[in-house]
């Protein structure tokens, strides 16, 4: 059956989008179009079943995406898809158009905590307004679905009220196993902390150079940071590495595909979020975690909200204040110096994570979903090979994100 996959604000080679959800979908037998913004890089998995289709919109800020959204419509029209994935509540109001015109299957991917989101960016005075207005409309959209997946624990207790039928799966934002090896945890030299992923204030940046320099008195460490810094954030993070001596203390590889991050990173001995306090970072799961434990590092994550209920359920790992250089630098000297306590988070992560964590386990849900919603093709074997290979003419310059 024919699947596009829509989203307005993320590039054709989003990791959930693409390396997940896509990939998926064309191993189950389906034609999968990818609909969303053009990438910054050239590199994205290649197979017979799968397409890209990139849209540009010329405008700005708001402008840009309403005009995304109506692009979106545009080449969601020439798919005439069986189902559309939407990631986001806008996308969600272009799979019900399509739903109206060509009787597609909508399934709304709550990849935020949108409510949150609106609250945090309409402040003191309007935010709880917004996150109310907000929420009414995710209740709106999530019973107009015919199916909703979710990714943290929070956000599933709040579509499971929203729709009282069962149509609600948490897929956990995890990683395909075989691109994230376990690492060997033996300290050889310095100790290196891991950090993937956009960097920027609201995701600890200022916080963890700070730790950085406190650790550097007494530790031998380098931080390794496989991700961007956010442009908007990146002469103040060239400024405080400056401020504080650290250039000789951090690896920031150039860019890479998405299934080769594992190998990288599985070099670490721990891994850290640092996000700071917001309704969104205590709603939704970072997918770093995911990379972390599969890696079997260790993890120093915030205290309050989805995640530190993650790390104590599954013991992968301790919380504190991220909003505090010294609880974070005194986190990473403790963990540091005993490599039997790193040993032991570090396999309980693991552990967790070929248990029951890893995407393998999510593609069992996707495959009930498909079934629910009569998506099975009576052709199910996949002609072709799943390939990661450049597709446009050049890099960009952007490392991974």
């Amino acid at each position: 059956m024919r699947i596009a996959t829509l989203s307005s604000g993320h590039p054709v080679d989003d990791e959930r989008t693409t390396y997940k959800y896509a990939l998926s979908l064309v191993s189950f037998g389906h034609d999968v179009t990818v609909i969303g913004r053009s990438p910054d890089n050239p590199f994205r998995p290649s197979h017979p079943r799968l397409v890209f289709d990139e849209i540009e919109p010329r405008s700005h800020g708001l402008l840009s995406r309403l005009e995304a959204l109506r692009l979106l419509y545009q080449r969601g029209k020439k798919v005439r898809p069986d189902a559309a994935v939407c990631f986001g509540p806008d996308a969600v109001l272009i799979g019900l158009l399509l739903r109206h015109r060509f009787g597609s299957r909508v399934v709304f991917d709550v990849v935020e905590c949108y409510d949150g989101l609106a609250e945090a960016r309409l402040g003191r005075h309007l935010g709880r307004l917004g996150a109310f207005v907000m929420g009414l409309l995710l209740r709106l959209l999530a019973r107009q679905s015919d199916w909703v997946n979710v990714v943290s624990p929070v956000t599933w207790q709040q579509y499971s009220r929203y729709r009282r039928d069962g149509r609600v799966s948490l897929i956990h934002n995890s990683s395909r196993i075989e691109w994230f090896p376990k690492s060997d945890g033996r300290v050889n030299g310095a100790l290196v902390v891991l950090h993937e992923g956009t960097l920027d204030r609201s995701r600890g940046m200022l916080e963890m150079l700070e730790a950085l320099a406190i650790v550097r008195q007494s530790t031998a460490v380098r931080m390794l940071l496989v991700g961007r810094i956010r442009q908007e954030d990146k002469a103040l993070f060239e400024e405080s590495v400056r401020r504080l001596d650290l250039a000789g203390n951090l690896d920031m590889p150039a860019w890479m595909p998405y299934e080769r991050i594992g190998s990288v990173e599985s070099t670490a001995h721990i891994g850290i979020i640092a996000l700071q306090d917001s309704p969104n970072a205590r709603g939704s799961l970072n997918n770093k975690l995911y990379n972390y434990i599969a890696c079997g590092l260790p993890v120093i994550a915030p205290k309050g909200g989805a995640t530190e209920r993650m790390v104590e359920e599954y013991r992968c790992g301790c919380c504190v204040d991220t909003s505090s250089p010294h609880e974070l630098a005194a986190e990473i000297i403790r963990l540091g110096s005993d490599g039997n306590l790193r040993a032991e988070l570090g396999s309980n992560g693991r552990n967790a994570f070929e248990r029951e964590l890893s995407w393998h386990r999510m593609e069992e849900k996707l495959r009930v979903m498909c079934a629910a919603l009569g998506l099975q093709d009576e052709d199910t074997e996949v002609s072709g090979t799943i390939d990661v290979r450049p597709v446009g003419a050049q890099v960009r310059g952007l490392p991974y994100h």
